[in-house]
């Protein structure tokens, strides 16, 4: 843009900063020599970035009933953490379903047992995967 700051109008960006899961690799976004656009907010963070797609086209491709990685946020309660499934989705899961031993930053498997929209917000209600085997789905693309 040419109202970036810095030399020749190039605003140079920490993508690692940019991602919201640190389950994604910036090498399997973007590579060497990528031209990547979006916007800037009032306050000068990232307000989108083009390629990537919007966490309401991920959700849609979520099953009910699988299983999927999610990151752990932090504690949400007492007995509970939070976890993402999709980037900017919240949702949250008792420790006893999971490692105990899990921090923020830490993927975990968790199966999914609801979908729903409710005053806008996506809400994705997540479990501990049931005994037994379950093939482990692959995570919603990121990038177009």
């Amino acid at each position: 843009s040419p109202d970036a700051p810095g030399a020749f109008g190039v605003l140079q960006l920490d993508l690692d900063a940019l991602q919201v899961s640190p389950t994604v690799t910036v090498d399997g976004l973007f590579r060497a020599g990528d031209e990547v656009c979006g916007t800037l907010g009032a306050d000068g963070t990232v307000a989108s970035l083009d390629g990537l797609r919007e966490p309401a086209a991920m959700v849609a491709e979520l099953v009910v009933g699988g299983c999927y990685p999610a990151v752990v946020t932090g504690k949400a309660g007492k007995s509970q953490v939070g976890v993402q499934v999709i980037p900017g989705t919240g949702s949250t899961l008792t420790q006893q379903g999971i490692d105990r031993t899990a921090a923020a930053g830490d993927v975990v498997t968790v199966q999914v047992q609801s979908v729903s929209k409710r005053e806008g917000q996506v809400r994705i209600a997540v479990g501990p995967v049931v005994d037994g085997p379950v093939p482990l789905q692959d995570a919603p693309a990121l990038r177009d």
